[in-house]
């Protein structure tokens, strides 16, 4: 409903109350509905405890109690025993005590709990211990007394109970001890197999892994009691080997959700995987009793499962410790598999390092070596352990350390990895690369190797020198072929030169002065043809003339062309044996063999006189 606009402000909306008192009424009834809902729940809970448990306002009038409270006090009902006091129920000689007892709950600190003396009750053949509790609402304010009372046979039970406790968590912290100890390498499941055995005095436990690529669970141990009969031991492990259970994903999320499952049977406990007259056979051979069955998980992820088989008369541990060995194994699995897997990748580096050809290191950030390979160790010539923490200067020559720093200083300032210059350390040559390797919050680490390259280097020498051979070679043959030619075209000159002057020198009269003269010519021309003779030869393109020649007469022949080759500060003597045995020999070819040791020796003498 709306108003119109006045001069008192502007125009505002006023609420149905109508509306308002309905809105009431359902939060009202909704509220009751809770009030009911949760009155419920707790006379539930109240009924369902095994104490006798009585409510009190702060005066000791009883507002309520459960059924087992109604059972101790033979009222029979609730309308008996609401309105009465709790010392009504007490006789007059053990009153004192219930009054003490409220006035140090009164006295005491809210929701602290208040034992007295056991005390008589007139329907009860033995005495009963009171215990009394202050109730108090969210500001603290007490409202009520929570009044338990037991008897001997009940203190005996919750004794037990207590016993038993202690033994379930005495035997959990011997397991934890036991599973901490594990060595690196064992069979997980065989370990956890067998120490459960012994914790839970179980007939045999049963270990399986999770596979979820196939959503099954596969048998991996079975660990049995050694007083287990022969003939249930060999029907059991007959009927389990290689069993795989395949597993739902709605049982899996029911194995999580609970842990702890108690099927009835062992039909039940495999997921109907083993025949009910197998199943049947096993458990009356072995004289089964409780069953059990624990989902072995690691943040809500399933990797495994563990029966219990536990004999006839004897419980496995309470709920609650049941619960912590589930969570316990799981923890211990988990942590055995991931020890394994980090073995395995260690073992696996370590085996890639030591193979390697090159030496191998890892350096902190004050270059302090963290690791290094075998390889490295014999190169330096000392044990791995005497590296680890030392830096480059304890460990290379002052020039190469100073090397060494400088590049880890560049590769943990830039981040990028860099090839190293050669380091020459014992006659051998080494090529390096280092790296970044990053850690998250850690301080980053300098990784790196270095190949022994002396080898190659060596290598690419003699390739560079056959190379150069090679190209010798060719320019060898290319000067073959030039002095092929130019050696056929000087020998058709030398032809002309040799034929005119022995037809000049035929002409002249014995006593002609120019006859000398033309007889050096034709010698020299000779001697030139004997060149384009030896030029050819070396181009593979003439033939060679073997016969038989004297040493000395060959190298007196050559005489006058041997002083002209040589160093005018060398001088030659000739001591040439007369009578010395002919050779068989291509006259051009020897000539130059001459020429060339006479030119050698003489250049070999350098300045020298």
């Amino acid at each position: 409903m709306k108003c119109d606009r006045t001069k008192a402000g502007p125009l505002t909306e006023i609420e149905d109350p109508r509306g308002r008192a309905a809105e009431l009424e359902r939060a009202n009834a909704e509220l009751t509905r809770r009030l009911e809902r949760a009155r419920g729940y707790s006379e539930a809970l109240l009924d369902a405890a095994p104490l006798a448990i009585t409510v009190c306002d702060l005066e000791g009038v009883i507002v309520d109690a459960n059924k087992a409270a109604l059972a101790a006090s033979a009222l029979g009902s609730r309308e008996a025993i609401v309105g009465r006091t709790l010392f009504s129920l007490v006789p007059a000689s053990d009153r004192s005590v219930a009054r003490q007892l409220f006035a140090q709950m009164l006295n005491s600190s809210s929701g602290s709990a208040v034992d007295s003396e056991p005390v008589a009750a007139s329907h009860l053949a033995s005495r009963v211990g009171l215990t009394a509790q202050m109730l108090c609402d969210r500001a603290g304010k007490p409202f009520s007394i929570l009044v338990t009372s037991l008897d001997g046979a009940g203190r005996k039970g919750l004794a037990d109970a207590e016993k038993l406790r202690i033994e379930a968590l005495r035997a959990l912290n011997s397991l934890a001890i036991d599973l901490s100890a594990v060595p690196l390498g064992a069979d997980i499941f065989e370990v956890v197999t067998e120490k459960t055995l012994e914790t839970c005095g179980a007939t045999a436990v049963a270990a399986l892994a999770y596979d979820a690529t196939r959503h099954e669970l596969a048998l991996r141990h079975v660990a049995m009691a050694k007083s287990a009969p022969n003939k249930g031991r060999t029907l059991l492990l007959s009927a389990v080997a290689g069993l795989r259970m395949p597993v739902s994903d709605d049982k899996i999320e029911r194995m999580l959700r609970y842990v702890i499952k108690a099927p009835a049977n062992l039909v039940e406990l495999t997921f109907n995987a083993l025949p009910a007259p197998i199943a049947e056979a096993i458990a009356a051979e072995l004289d089964l009793g409780e069953l059990r069955g624990l989902a072995l998980h690691h943040r809500g992820d399933l990797f495994g499962a563990l029966g219990l088989l536990m004999p006839r008369g004897r419980g496995v541990l309470p709920p609650e410790a049941l619960h912590v060995l589930a969570n316990m194994l799981s923890v211990a699995v988990r942590r055995m598999m991931a020890e394994e897997a980090l073995r395995e990748s260690n073992e696996r580096f370590s085996l890639f390092m030591e193979h390697l050809p090159s030496f191998a290191f890892i350096e902190d950030a004050d270059q302090r070596l963290v690791f290094a390979n075998s390889k490295l160790a014999q190169v330096l010539g000392r044990r791995t352990d005497e590296l680890l923490g030392r830096r480059p200067e304890e460990i290379w020559p002052p020039e190469v350390a100073a090397r060494v720093c400088q590049e880890d200083a560049q590769v943990l300032l830039h981040g990028r990895p860099i090839t190293g210059e050669e380091i020459r350390y014992a006659d051998r040559l080494y090529a390096s690369y280092k790296f970044r390797l990053a850690r998250g919050a850690h301080p980053p680490l300098i990784g790196g190797f270095a190949i022994d390259i002396t080898e190659s280097k060596r290598a690419e020498e003699e390739r560079r020198k056959l190379e150069s051979r090679v190209l010798q070679t060719q320019k060898i043959e290319s000067l073959g072929v030039l002095a092929g030619g130019i050696a056929h075209d000087f020998n058709n000159l030398l032809t002309g030169i040799l034929g005119n002057a022995s037809l000049a020198l035929s002409e002249l009269d014995a006593a002609s002065p120019v006859r000398e003269s033309l007889q050096e010519v034709i010698a020299s021309a000779r001697c030139a043809a004997e060149l384009t003779r030896q030029m050819l030869a070396f181009a593979g393109k003439g033939s060679l003339l073997i016969e038989p020649i004297g040493l000395g007469e060959a190298i007196a022949q050559m005489a006058p062309l041997l002083e002209i080759s040589v160093s005018k500060k060398s001088v030659i003597k000739y001591e040439l044996e007369r009578d010395l045995p002919r050779v068989e020999a291509d006259l051009s070819q020897l000539r130059q063999l001459l020429m060339g040791l006479v030119t050698n020796a003489s250049e070999a003498m350098g300045d020298q006189a």
